[in-house]
């Protein structure tokens, strides 16, 4: 053994190429070990930048949950009957592939579901339309109250909702609200473990979600992150990130869907 060493040692001296060659043989192997684990690298200089990273943001759905939500709850206005209104909220995100959207199609089930055009998404279940003649709102309270009036029963509600950690979204027709939804995830039994060994690394952690300030602080705390940052569509998700970086901070983030995509 001491003479590998010795003859490690004088190959090394002697010979700068072996050193140089270290350097590649040893990222592939580390791209080859995260390859056996199902982690694909699309740029090898990401590894050499690991060590530097301060911060550690996390998505919510699908990253730090199951990504399986669920309508748990429902609440109709104006004489609206529950089956119509998620009748109507399935059809808006019929063709969404994000969770949120899986979940209302999966409550609607097999029931015959109203034509809406004019489809825009603005996040995960968070989603603009033109059915029966009138413009049809999807999303949370910051997203549908400056056009419709939230009457304080539906406010009341929500704050049940939220303080179990369900994220909240309402139903606008025209200008009128005609429903409210709870949907519900569950956290991944090995996320608060996992957060907890990041901090132990001296990174701070943050969840990042467009989930209301309760339900994602409810998460938050259940995971075990440093900071909570809620209520963000997907282009203030990268205006966040772009906020830490400006003052100097090395950033890495894990997520999924599209609505991460700016930001990732």
């Amino acid at each position: 053994l001491r003479a590998a060493e010795i003859l490690t040692a004088v190959l090394v001296c002697g010979t700068a190429a072996v050193a140089f060659m270290a350097i590649p043989v040893t990222v592939q192997a580390a791209l080859s070990a995260g390859r056996r684990r199902g982690i694909w690298v699309r740029d090898a200089e990401v590894l050499a930048r690991i060590p530097r990273v301060m911060t550690m943001i996390f998505d919510k759905t699908g990253t730090l949950t199951e990504g399986k939500p669920e309508v748990t709850g429902v609440v109709t206005f104006k004489d609206g009957s529950e089956k119509g209104i998620i009748a109507l909220a399935a059809a808006m995100v019929q063709d969404g592939t994000d969770p949120v959207s899986r979940a209302f199609r999966a409550k609607a089930g097999q029931d015959k579901l109203p034509l809406c055009t004019e489809v825009k998404r603005h996040g995960e279940g968070v989603v603009t339309a033109r059915c029966f003649k009138e413009n049809i709102r999807l999303g949370p309270q910051a997203f549908v109250q400056g056009y419709v009036y939230m009457p304080l029963p539906a406010l009341d509600q929500a704050q049940v909702w939220q303080n179990k950690g369900q994220t909240v979204f309402y139903l606008a027709v025209g200008r009128t609200l005609y429903g409210m939804f709870a949907v519900a995830d569950v956290l991944r039994p090995e996320s608060r473990e996992l957060v907890t060994t990041i901090r132990e690394k001296g990174l701070r952690t943050v969840l990042m979600t467009g989930d209301d300030k309760r339900a994602a602080n409810h998460m938050g705390q259940l995971a075990g992150t440093d900071q909570v940052s809620s209520e963000l569509r997907p282009e203030q998700k990268a205006e966040f990130v772009r906020s830490l970086q400006q003052v100097g901070e090395v950033v890495a983030m894990t997520g999924d869907w599209i609505n991460d995509a700016p930001a990732l």
